[in-house]
């Protein structure tokens, strides 16, 4: 289905005069055409990276490839998994999340990294641990790495692809200070455990595992979710965490959060891009009523209210033009509110029908969004 043109016309209105308006336009416009990017469509790869320790005294290695399997089965990302050795550990791991990033960073793609073990800080930074299946009190000091090292390799302002960093250690905050200056995509945290705080082992009680099933029962009841959803839903009572989890923002923008769309939406690199391509798309043409004249401050404050409120359905959002209700049109009609300043928002939004009228437009501004057709 074609979107609405900038010449379409809505009975009872005409065109502003505002000297402003082309800049306007192109200023909303270029806003916000990120805030949907990956809401709807869904990235086109995903690729899932779990990390732990070759030398482990507990079984994360489980549940690394546990959360692996969920993912390939789920959003059918592709998978990589690592053991930190012993040996160089932070040069090893280094060496290969750079390579990682290189391979599998782009527009369009989602990494999932993931780590289970040992955590620790120092001076507030993150630090992993391996205490080894040889753990002794007289054993030299076990190897480490340095995350706060290591994480910047996936933040850097050069690369594309949004980035979810999933922790479940001790400590495991103590990430969310190794921020960089991420300003094209989104880079988010969620950690098991805050600051000083101790999360359980793997096992029926541990953050991962009630992670899974946080995220089964959200696809379940919502279809799709974003992160920071998620991490709503962590902190409830009902997930029956031990520690309290923390969720951070690493970038540098106000892009929405990270959507996480089961395979059969299309978040998936299984599913080729001429098929997603080919589910149709309804336009909903609005009418929103600006109680004031329209300038970028106006503009902000709708671009603030579409990040926040917009539903997962709504993939799109494109202003066409600005306008003013016609006072001849509506001359006699006493029921009618003062619209003042219009914005007509179409990219979201479909055809509303010939026997809808002005008032009717108005009063379903904000009611009705964009959906998707199989037609």
């Amino acid at each position: 289905m074609p979107r609405p043109s900038s010449n379409s016309t809505i009975p009872g209105y005409r065109p502003s005069a505002n000297t402003g308006k082309p800049n306007l336009i192109k200023s909303f416009n270029a806003q916000s055409k990120t805030l949907f990017k990956h809401k709807a469509r869904g990235y086109e790869h995903v690729v899932f990276l779990g990390i732990y320790w070759e030398d482990e005294d507990l079984p994360c290695s489980k549940e690394v490839f546990l959360l692996a399997s969920f993912f390939e089965t789920v959003f059918r990302a592709r998978s990589k998994i690592f053991a930190i050795p012993k040996v160089n550990s932070q040069g090893s791991l280094n060496a290969m999340m750079s390579k990682f990033v290189m391979e599998n960073q782009g527009d369009g793609r989602l990494l999932i990294v993931y780590y289970g073990g040992h955590g620790t800080s120092s001076n507030g930074l993150a630090l992993w641990a391996a205490w080894g299946t040889s753990r002794h009190p007289h054993r030299n000091s076990p190897p480490t790495v340095d995350w706060f090292r290591t994480q910047p390799i996936l933040m850097s302002p050069n690369d594309s692809g949004d980035v979810l960093i999933i922790i479940d250690a001790c400590h495991s905050s103590a990430a969310a200070g190794a921020r960089g200056s991420v300003s094209n995509r989104k880079v988010e945290l969620i950690a098991a455990a805050t600051l000083n705080s101790s999360t359980p082992g793997p096992g029926h009680h541990s953050f991962t595992i009630h992670l899974i099933r946080t995220m089964k029962e959200l696809m379940i009841s919502e279809g799709r979710f974003s992160v920071s959803t998620l991490n709503r839903h962590l902190q409830l009572r009902e997930a029956s965490l031990v520690a309290t989890p923390h969720y951070s923002d690493l970038s540098a923008n106000d892009l929405p959060s990270i959507m996480l769309c089961p395979a059969d939406v299309g978040a998936v690199s299984a599913t080729p891009r001429g098929e997603r391509n080919k589910k149709a798309k309804v336009y909903l043409n609005l009418v929103i009523g600006i109680s004031q004249e329209v300038d970028e401050k106006v503009l902000i404050e709708m671009i603030a209210w579409l990040k926040k409120s917009a539903p997962g359905i709504v993939c799109e959002c494109e202003m066409l033009d600005v306008l003013r209700r016609d006072e001849r049109a509506t001359a006699g009609s006493s029921e009618r509110a003062d619209m003042g300043e219009a914005v007509l928002d179409p990219g979201l939004y479909g055809s509303l029908g010939p026997s809808m009228d002005a008032g009717d437009l108005a009063n379903i501004a904000i009611g009705r969004w964009a959906e998707y057709s199989g037609a």
